[in-house]
């Protein structure tokens, strides 16, 4: 009986390569952008980026985001800051790391935190960043406690970071 569902589903699924489609467009991750959100959805987003296909990823992710995914949040915060979605953009970073923190997200609370520290896409805030990262680090965040542990000294967490980068406003 398993033989017989195996081989229906797979001449079930093989219709478009009668047609000589090996790769039909419903199949492509491509084709999520305009799908409704899901988990499969905000998944094809991540797997668009780390591929290299920033341009659907970041749609992807803006609806997921507006759907309340805090993972797609951090996603677009990471793809701001590194210029994933054309030159960095600072502010837009700040922004998507400050709505996983608001969402309860613990990995966008030490990234606004850290933010809010070095000053990076809004104004340098040291108590407010503090606050964040205690949020993080009482919620278990390892990289959080550490820099609590440090008085906040961000070399603890990223030692490698070009500090140009991060310069304040």
């Amino acid at each position: 009986m398993r033989t017989l569902s195996i081989v229906a589903s797979f001449l079930i699924s093989s219709s478009a390569w009668a047609d000589g489609v090996t790769n039909p467009e419903e199949m492509a991750l491509t084709a999520k952008v305009g799908a409704e959100v899901s988990i499969a959805t905000c998944s094809a987003g991540y797997l668009l980026t780390k591929a290299g296909n920033h341009a659907p990823s970041i749609r992807i992710f803006e609806k997921c985001a507006a759907a309340g995914s805090t993972q797609a949040m951090t996603w677009l915060a990471y793809m701001y800051q590194n210029g994933r979605a054309g030159a960095e953009d600072p502010q837009r970073a700040a922004y998507w790391d400050a709505q996983a923190a608001h969402a309860g997200d613990t990995t966008g609370m030490l990234n606004w935190g850290i933010d809010l520290l070095r000053g990076y896409g809004v104004g340098r805030y040291t108590v407010a960043g503090q606050y964040w990262i205690n949020r993080a680090a009482d919620a278990g965040v390892k990289s959080a406690i550490e820099l609590r542990a440090a008085q906040y000294d961000l070399r603890v967490v990223t030692p490698d970071t070009d500090e140009h980068k991060f310069k304040p406003l």
